[in-house]
């Protein structure tokens, strides 16, 4: 069971929307409940980083698609796994769902792959400081 929650400034957590005060109700004063911390991702950013694949794709005549542009910015981002193949390690990217990569951890990527879109592809940095700007 999923539950979202805010720290008040008294330490004490508090749900945090609507839908997340009926889960809530269900816990008695006094239950022990295992809890795993993880800030949960921005939609808005996430628009913003695939805002900003657009854009490095819209420019470049490197890639045959933007999921191509977007797998490459991100291998070069430093964000991959690694699989052995035949006794051969192969880079994977590693995937940006929202369950498998939390806010800052996308935060990272992001501005990994901002930098390889300047260092690596010379992308002007005003373009980039523009879909800065996207929210």
């Amino acid at each position: 069971m999923k539950l979202n929650v805010v720290k008040t400034n008294i330490g004490t957590l508090v749900p945090a929307f609507d839908t997340d005060h009926e889960t809530f109700k269900k816990m008695s004063v006094g239950d022990v409940m295992e809890m795993e911390w993880k800030k949960p991702r921005n939609p808005l950013f996430h628009r913003k980083f695939f805002a900003l694949i657009r854009t490095v794709y819209s420019n470049t005549e490197r890639f045959p698609n933007q999921n191509a542009c977007r797998l490459w910015l991100t291998m070069k981002a430093g964000f991959v796994d690694y699989v052995e193949n035949d006794g051969e390690l192969t880079a994977i990217p590693k995937s940006i769902a929202f369950h498998s990569m939390d806010e800052l951890k996308f935060e990272q990527l992001y501005n990994a792959v901002v930098d390889v879109a300047i260092n690596e592809l010379n992308f002007p940095k005003q373009i980039v400081d523009e879909v800065a700007n996207y929210y």
